[in-house]
């Protein structure tokens, strides 16, 4: 393992053309069919100044960089990067001035900001007597879905979409400097107008809960987007990413309780939750035919696995899935460039299985 000596390259830059600028860190990955190849990567840390000055940015990319980006059903995505080998004064430096990560990762052919938020806390530490590490924890919009506040009386007339007007409106009240705006929204999500005036008032993240909860709905928030996206609905319904083995499909997929998949690939930034991707529907049903642990039906040691056993094979007839939730995981000197995933069918597949 590497070590880094000396004082870190620092600059000043407007964060605004980052994603513009090429990423200069390239390391070659094989992969079969050569779809993906040669693996570009970017971590930047960057501490608050003034309004309408240039932001600073610390560039620890050519340092050994482990991470892990958490896309869950929740609403925002969390983020745990380690970076090995700083000096402690370098370390200390950086948990006192620096309060904003972006990471980009991907290849050559194309990159994808995987994780751009507020730092929630540092932990710093020794891995060995020789090798140091710096974790980072950050979490998107945390300020946004997490402190803000509304207290809006909104008229008679209204429907769904005021209210989440009115709690973006009020997220964006709450002085991080993001600048959220109403992004995808299911047809069926309500619109019936209340008869009469109804007050909002707490936090816009139980408003939305309940939104979500009234229409069979899920919420997050990503990309600057609100999306309120329906049980069997997708954001990019027009084209679905497709995993096979030419294009970074790693394994088998596999079929869950809940009558999704769950599988694995190489790191892929256009798969997104509540995004569409395409599979191989005849390797899921031969991982379906066999329990976990390759025991006949007979032999099942749990009521769950007996359980799982018994399940018909309820896979989409096209292959065609929805992303619930994934996580990007990876480290620049060593083979993990991975995004893990786990779907249901469109059409709420999931409704048609046995909840355990």
């Amino acid at each position: 393992m590497s070590s880094f000596v000396g004082p870190l390259q620092q600059f000043t830059t407007d964060l605004s053309s980052v994603e513009q600028a090429a990423i200069p860190y390239v390391q070659p990955v094989s992969t079969q069919g050569g779809a993906l190849w040669m693996r570009q990567w970017s971590l930047l840390l960057t501490k608050g100044v003034p309004a309408g000055q240039p932001k600073q940015s610390l560039d620890l990319s050519p340092l050994n960089i482990e991470f892990t980006i958490d896309v869950p059903v929740g609403p925002r995505r969390s983020c745990v990067i380690t970076v090995r080998n700083l000096g402690l004064d370098q370390m200390a430096g950086i948990a006192k001035e620096y309060n904003w990560v972006t990471l980009t990762a991907g290849y050559v052919s194309q990159s994808y900001k995987i994780f751009d938020g507020p730092i929630s806390w540092f932990a710093r530490g020794r891995e060995s007597p020789t090798d140091t590490s710096l974790e980072i924890h950050g979490n998107e919009y945390d300020t946004e879905i997490n402190t803000s506040a509304i207290s809006v009386t909104l008229p008679a007339g209204s429907n769904d979409y005021d209210k989440m007007q009115a709690c973006i409106t009020a997220m964006n009240d709450a002085g991080s400097g993001n600048n959220i705006q109403l992004g995808y929204v299911s047809p069926s999500i309500d619109q019936s107008q209340t008869p009469r005036s109804q007050a909002l008032f707490g936090s816009p993240r139980d408003v939305l809960r309940d939104i979500a909860q009234k229409n069979n709905a899920s919420w997050h928030v990503a990309d600057g987007k609100l999306n309120m996206v329906a049980q069997g609905d997708a954001l990019n319904t027009g084209s679905a990413v497709v995993l096979n083995s030419k294009t970074g499909l790693i394994g088998t997929p596999r079929l869950t309780f809940q009558g999704g998949i769950s599988g694995t690939c190489l790191l892929n930034g256009n798969i997104t939750k509540h995004g569409l991707i395409q599979l191989n529907e005849q390797d899921i049903n031969q991982q379906v035919q066999a329990s976990s642990t390759g025991l006949p039906p007979g032999l099942a040691q749990t009521p769950e696995e007996a359980q799982m056993m018994a399940l018909p094979a309820q896979i989409a007839w096209n292959g065609i899935y929805t992303v619930l939730s994934l996580k990007h995981r990876g480290n620049n000197r060593s083979q993990e460039w991975y995004t893990d995933f786990q779907t249901e069918a469109p059409g709420n597949i999931a409704a048609m299985v046995p909840k355990i």
